[in-house]
């Protein structure tokens, strides 16, 4: 069963496969488990992949998550590569941190396979995300959501 962490607020603030990938994710997950910072979750593998794509707004209610639909409209292409830039960074910034264990190594691929996105093969206006494009491609995903 994969897990969130939700803060003091009830927002979700990270999402996980596992508590061993957590592990590596969060090295500081033990301040939700001891609920210091909020609390961790199950949650079901749908709402997990769900998470994965972006496309909602979630919250959670004290006993469930809470999705909202988002409007996800990427106009054009420059807002596109903007979106793929802005996800390769925040990438780049979690491979640094774990370039020596599992999940360095996943987020070193999922790197290439953004960097493969040609985004001008795309109909614009795509409504969705980067995420949600590529999981129609039938790429695994790493969510923003996983990674902090």
């Amino acid at each position: 069963m994969a897990l969130a962490l939700i803060t003091e607020h009830n927002q979700v603030y990270l999402i996980s496969e596992n508590m061993d990938k957590l592990k590596l994710q969060h090295p500081h997950y033990g301040l939700f488990e001891n609920n210091y910072a909020g609390k961790i979750i199950n949650i079901s593998q749908e709402d997990f992949n769900l998470l994965k794509e972006g496309t909602n707004d979630v919250t959670y209610n004290g006993t469930s998550l809470v999705f909202e639909t988002k409007n996800n409209i990427i106009e054009n292409k420059e807002s596109m590569d903007r979106d793929i830039k802005s996800l390769i960074d925040i990438v780049d910034n979690a491979y640094k941190r774990n370039q020596n264990n599992v999940w360095g190594t996943e987020l070193n691929s999922y790197k290439q396979i953004l960097n493969n996105i040609d985004t001008s093969s795309i109909n614009y206006p795509y409504n969705g995300t980067v995420e949600k494009y590529l999981k129609s491609q039938g790429h695994s995903v790493i969510g923003t959501l996983q990674i902090r």
